[in-house]
C-alpha cells in the first residue's frame, strides 16, 4: 500500500492541523488494512520528523539534542 499523507497546519483554524489522503488513494477496505495504514502513516511522519530535525541542525537553527528532547517531552505528554 502506498503512503501518501497531506498536512495542512494553519494556527488560525479551531483545530489547527488537519491529514487527509489524496481522493485517488484506494480507501482501507477493513480493519487490517486501516491498522497498516495509520502504521505507515506514523512511520512517515516520524521520518518527516527526523528529516526536519536534521535540516534546523545542519541550518543551526537549534541544536539537535534540544530538539529531540522537545519531541520526547511532547510524546510523553501523550501517556498523561
Amino acid at each position: 500500500m502506498k503512503t501518501s499523507l497531506y498536512i495542512q497546519v494553519d494556527t488560525d483554524l479551531i483545530n489547527p492541523i488537519s491529514l487527509s489522503k489524496p481522493s485517488d488513494q484506494p480507501q482501507p477496505e477493513n480493519d487490517e488494512e486501516s491498522k497498516v495504514m495509520v502504521m505507515n502513516d506514523i512511520t512517515a511522519l516520524t521520518e518527516t520528523l527526523c528529516l526536519l530535525i536534521n535540516v534546523a541542525t545542519e541550518k543551526k537553527f537549534s541544536e539537535k539534542n534540544h530538539l529531540i528532547n522537545a519531541v520526547i517531552q511532547r510524546l510523553e505528554d501523550l501517556r498523561g
